[in-house]
Protein backbone atom coordinates (compact mmCIF):
# COMPACT_ATOMS: atom_id res chain seq x y z
CA UNK A 1 0.00 0.00 0.00
CA UNK A 2 1.50 3.23 -0.73
CA UNK A 3 1.59 6.54 1.50
CA UNK A 4 -0.54 8.13 -0.44
CA UNK A 5 -3.23 5.34 -0.74
CA UNK A 6 -3.12 5.09 2.93
CA UNK A 7 -3.72 9.05 3.95
CA UNK A 8 -6.51 8.78 1.46
CA UNK A 9 -7.78 5.84 3.63
CA UNK A 10 -6.99 7.36 6.93
CA UNK A 11 -8.15 10.26 6.17
CA UNK A 12 -12.31 8.91 5.53
CA UNK A 13 -11.55 6.72 8.48
CA UNK A 14 -13.78 6.39 11.75
CA UNK A 15 -10.84 7.53 14.24
CA UNK A 16 -9.86 10.26 12.15
CA UNK A 17 -13.76 11.89 12.39
CA UNK A 18 -13.79 10.87 15.81
CA UNK A 19 -11.08 12.78 16.88
CA UNK A 20 -12.23 15.74 14.68
CA UNK A 21 -15.45 15.65 16.40
CA UNK A 22 -13.36 15.99 19.53
CA UNK A 23 -11.14 18.23 18.47
CA UNK A 24 -14.53 20.36 17.50
CA UNK A 25 -16.21 19.83 20.65
CA UNK A 26 -13.53 21.30 22.81
CA UNK A 27 -12.86 24.22 21.03
CA UNK A 28 -17.03 25.13 21.47
CA UNK A 29 -16.40 24.45 25.07
CA UNK A 30 -13.80 26.73 25.13
CA UNK A 31 -15.15 29.59 23.50
CA UNK A 32 -18.18 29.33 25.38
CA UNK A 33 -16.12 29.07 28.66
CA UNK A 34 -14.51 32.21 27.29
CA UNK A 35 -17.72 34.21 26.52
CA UNK A 36 -19.83 33.18 29.71
CA UNK A 37 -17.50 35.23 31.70
CA UNK A 38 -17.77 39.15 30.41
CA UNK A 39 -21.30 37.88 29.99
CA UNK A 40 -22.01 36.91 33.66
CA UNK A 41 -19.86 39.38 35.09
CA UNK A 42 -21.95 42.15 33.45
CA UNK A 43 -25.47 40.64 34.37
CA UNK A 44 -24.62 39.49 38.06
CA UNK A 45 -22.32 41.98 39.09
CA UNK A 46 -18.44 41.21 39.78
CA UNK A 47 -19.66 40.27 43.27
CA UNK A 48 -22.18 38.20 42.83
CA UNK A 49 -20.15 36.38 40.08
CA UNK A 50 -17.03 36.01 42.51
CA UNK A 51 -19.56 34.48 45.18
CA UNK A 52 -21.45 32.07 42.43
CA UNK A 53 -17.98 30.83 41.28
CA UNK A 54 -16.92 29.75 44.86
CA UNK A 55 -20.04 28.14 45.50
CA UNK A 56 -20.16 26.09 42.48
CA UNK A 57 -15.97 25.69 42.93
CA UNK A 58 -15.83 24.31 46.22
CA UNK A 59 -18.72 21.45 45.88
CA UNK A 60 -17.07 20.24 42.00
CA UNK A 61 -13.37 20.40 43.73
CA UNK A 62 -14.48 18.74 46.56
CA UNK A 63 -15.76 15.85 44.32
CA UNK A 64 -12.81 15.21 43.37
CA UNK A 65 -10.36 15.16 46.50
CA UNK A 66 -12.04 12.41 47.82
CA UNK A 67 -8.46 12.28 50.16
CA UNK A 68 -8.26 8.73 48.75
CA UNK A 69 -11.41 7.58 50.78
CA UNK A 70 -12.66 5.54 47.55
CA UNK A 71 -9.17 3.72 46.79
CA UNK A 72 -9.01 2.91 50.58
CA UNK A 73 -12.47 1.28 50.81
CA UNK A 74 -12.08 -0.31 47.16
CA UNK A 75 -9.22 -2.14 48.82
CA UNK A 76 -10.46 -2.93 51.92
CA UNK A 77 -13.90 -4.22 50.69
CA UNK A 78 -11.80 -6.49 47.79
CA UNK A 79 -9.95 -7.72 50.93
CA UNK A 80 -13.26 -8.40 52.48
CA UNK A 81 -15.22 -10.20 49.35
CA UNK A 82 -12.02 -12.62 48.43
CA UNK A 83 -12.04 -13.83 52.73
CA UNK A 84 -15.56 -14.52 51.89
CA UNK A 85 -16.91 -11.82 54.26
CA UNK A 86 -19.47 -9.89 52.76
CA UNK A 87 -21.18 -8.02 55.26
CA UNK A 88 -17.60 -6.29 56.28
CA UNK A 89 -17.58 -5.26 52.59
CA UNK A 90 -20.96 -3.49 52.89
CA UNK A 91 -20.40 -2.22 55.85
CA UNK A 92 -16.85 -0.47 54.51
CA UNK A 93 -19.11 0.53 51.80
CA UNK A 94 -21.58 2.15 53.83
CA UNK A 95 -19.14 3.98 56.11
CA UNK A 96 -16.94 5.80 53.65
CA UNK A 97 -20.30 6.63 51.77
CA UNK A 98 -21.87 7.92 54.92
CA UNK A 99 -18.44 9.78 55.72
CA UNK A 100 -17.76 11.37 52.38
CA UNK A 101 -21.44 12.04 52.77
CA UNK A 102 -21.25 14.37 55.55
CA UNK A 103 -17.58 15.25 54.61
CA UNK A 104 -19.24 17.29 51.72
CA UNK A 105 -22.37 18.68 53.65
CA UNK A 106 -20.16 20.13 56.33
CA UNK A 107 -17.69 21.34 53.61
CA UNK A 108 -20.41 23.16 51.24
CA UNK A 109 -22.15 24.54 54.74
CA UNK A 110 -19.01 26.12 55.17
CA UNK A 111 -18.13 27.60 51.68
CA UNK A 112 -21.42 29.09 52.17
CA UNK A 113 -21.30 30.53 55.09
CA UNK A 114 -17.61 31.56 54.63
CA UNK A 115 -17.24 33.03 51.01
CA UNK A 116 -20.62 34.53 50.41
CA UNK A 117 -21.26 37.79 52.11
CA UNK A 118 -24.41 38.49 53.22
CA UNK A 119 -24.76 41.78 51.65
CA UNK A 120 -24.10 40.17 47.83
CA UNK A 121 -27.71 39.49 47.25
CA UNK A 122 -30.50 42.26 48.30
CA UNK A 123 -32.65 41.39 50.80
CA UNK A 124 -35.98 43.80 51.37
CA UNK A 125 -35.50 44.23 54.64
CA UNK A 126 -32.51 46.41 53.77
CA UNK A 127 -32.50 49.58 52.98
CA UNK A 128 -29.52 51.53 51.69
CA UNK A 129 -26.81 49.21 52.76
CA UNK A 130 -26.40 47.29 49.58
CA UNK A 131 -25.08 47.93 46.07
CA UNK A 132 -26.87 47.12 42.89
CA UNK A 133 -25.45 45.61 40.51
CA UNK A 134 -23.61 48.37 38.57
CA UNK A 135 -22.06 49.23 41.67
CA UNK A 136 -24.09 52.13 42.51
CA UNK A 137 -26.08 52.41 46.16
CA UNK A 138 -29.76 51.23 45.97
Amino acid sequence: MSAAAFLARLKNSRIVRGIGANVYSQLVQTALQLLSVPIYATHLGLATYGAWLVIFTVPNYLAFADFGFAAAAANDMTVSVARGDRAAAIETFHAVRAAMAEYARSSCSFASRQCMPSRTFHSPSCRGCHTSRRGTRS
